[in-house]
């Protein structure tokens, strides 16, 4: 069995707005990978609701438009979603936050991670979960 690991909000954002021709093609690949089987994927109701968040608000699109992403992933059957336990992570979240200077988003899901013992990470954007302690965080592409 392959490793499980985390999707990023961004790696979403870049397939689904192409707003980054190159990430989006290496987002493509890397969903392809879990496609043949090579790769699994988990992701929490909260990098589900950011990735509703970002589409609505900085990119401005349509509840119409964001439905059909989200059904999208629901129906990607090598992402599994679990729901985010935040009682559970809470405080580890607000520790890394704090101490780590990360955002809270970023943090919540680090906590996560390590509660549930997934420690890859795909990201664009590898800055503050580079700074967690147990997190193998790889950018798609590279």
């Amino acid at each position: 069995m392959n490793e499980l690991a985390c999707v990023d909000t961004n790696v979403f954002i870049r397939l689904f707005t192409n707003d980054d021709p190159a990430q989006t093609a290496v987002a493509h690949a890397l969903f392809l990978e879990g496609q043949k089987g090579t790769l699994s994927f988990v992701i929490n109701d909260l990098i589900f609701a950011e990735i509703a968040w970002v589409l609505r608000k900085p990119y401005n699109l349509s509840p119409d438009a964001i439905r059909k992403h989200l059904l999208a992933i629901t129906n990607m059957p090598f992402i599994e979603i679990r729901a985010a336990d935040l009682t559970v992570q809470l405080t580890d979240a607000l520790d890394l936050h704090v101490t780590k200077n990360i955002e809270f988003t970023d943090a919540y899901i680090a906590s996560w991670m390590l509660e549930h013992g997934i420690s890859i990470i795909y990201t664009f954007n590898s800055k503050h979960f580079s700074r967690v302690e147990g997190i193998d965080v790889r950018i798609p592409g590279k």
